[in-house]
């Protein structure tokens, strides 16, 4: 007899047809990696692993450490499943001070919906996704099927969505207007407003990049901090996390490539790219947070915080420009500051 899935492992699911999702295949990786076999291990193939991969992270983390969610050319190689996937909550597992708000990518073929939250520390959860069955709805459909699944979780106070669903043509309803009618189907006026996440020609670049900041892991010594159990401390968690059930932005997020003539961008020619530019959405309607790579009082204590004060026309540390400030003389900055976002009409 063996066990399908010991302990401790996860069961993956594919739905390899997306026009018969009930037909899935499930899949459990077991990973096998070199310290398993104390002999290979004294016979120096790790020295020959790490010549034949070279300067290649991706091929070292598959071939020394089993990792079969990397690969060369993936854009988002930093994702774990230990550091990004959270286990799922339940609404009640929030505080009351939590923030809901939704992003959205529009397709009528196919389309995603994004539900997250966001706690007072600026760092975000990706609660809930409304993906496989956004597919062939109108936009009215499409805002009433997604307030009815997600009914049992809060309503979000704005919905970011794709521009394009502001876009007239002659005196056709735009899409955002259509979808606002959903809304007002289901939740009557308090439905959310809808807000246009921009995305000009050549801000596809910009979106990556914050994507990769917002994966980031706080570092010590240029590696994860982590505690003596192997977790990531609490201040170096990243700021963007996905709860497990979201299975097809995590999967979008792992195996989308990056642009072969571009290593800023993601492959154009990817076809799935719903759930990476829902992300994307999320992350850029966040108030900008300082990156830090230690503590924040360490990294003050350090001066390894910067900035040019343009009165005194020289550099200061954060905690020197922060006690010259008026009426702050003596307090410590104990967080990153948060700019203020800016005001949605309805």
């Amino acid at each position: 007899y063996i066990d399908p899935c010991p302990e401790g492992y996860h069961v993956f699911q594919q739905q390899p047809n997306a026009k018969k999702p009930e037909l899935t295949i499930e899949t459990v990786f077991i990973p096998s990696v070199l310290d398993d076999n104390p002999l290979i291990a004294e016979q120096g193939y790790e020295a020959r692993i790490a010549a034949a991969t070279g300067d290649n992270d991706a091929l070292w983390e598959a071939w020394r450490f089993g990792r079969w969610d990397v690969f060369v050319g993936q854009q988002y190689g930093e994702i774990r499943r230990e550091y990004h996937v959270i286990r799922n909550k339940r609404r009640e597992d929030f505080p009351a001070g939590t923030e809901w708000f939704a992003t959205m990518d529009w397709g009528y073929n196919r389309g995603c919906y994004g539900l997250h939250a966001g706690d007072s520390d600026g760092r975000v959860e990706l609660v809930w996704e409304f993906y496989d069955e956004f597919h062939n709805l109108t936009d009215e459909e499409a805002a009433v099927a997604i307030m009815e699944a997600s009914a049992h979780w809060p309503r979000p106070k704005i919905i970011h969505a794709d521009e394009q669903m502001m876009q007239r043509i002659g005196s056709q309803v735009t899409l955002a207007e259509g979808f606002r009618r959903g809304l007002k189907k289901v939740l009557g006026d308090a439905a959310p407003p809808v807000a246009k996440a921009k995305h000009p020609p050549g801000s596809r670049e910009v979106k990556v990049a914050l994507i990769h900041q917002w994966l980031a892991t706080g570092k010590r010594n240029g590696k994860p901090a982590l505690d003596a159990s192997g977790h990531l401390l609490p201040w170096a968690l990243p700021r963007y996390r996905i709860h497990d059930r979201c299975v097809n932005t995590i999967r979008v997020l792992q195996e989308i490539p990056g642009d072969p003539e571009n290593p800023n961008d993601v492959d154009p020619e990817y076809a799935d790219d719903h759930p990476h530019d829902m992300v994307g959405f999320a992350v850029a309607s966040r108030p900008r947070i300082a990156k830090l790579d230690v503590p924040l009082d360490a990294a003050l204590v350090a001066n390894r915080a910067p900035r040019y004060d343009f009165g005194r026309k020289k550099m200061v540390n954060t905690r020197e420009a922060w006690n010259d400030e008026p009426g702050r003389k003596g307090r410590q900055l104990t967080r990153p500051v948060q700019l203020p976002r800016p005001r949605v009409s309805r």
